[in-house]
């Protein structure tokens, strides 16, 4: 079994538009491979609603 391969999403500067960024996250996590990648998401929140 490999280790996690996590790719990183900074959505603030989405936020400082002023535009919501779920869509864009929910697109790269059905991006992902299943069982070797995962998304690592920078906000200036805890993103409650996606963990």
């Amino acid at each position: 079994m490999s280790a996690t391969k996590f790719k990183t999403f900074d959505v603030r500067p989405y936020l400082a538009r002023g535009e919501e960024p779920f869509a864009l996250i929910r697109g790269r996590v059905d991006a992902l491979q299943a069982g070797g990648e995962g998304v690592t998401n920078g906000a200036p929140f805890l993103p409650a609603p996606l963990i």
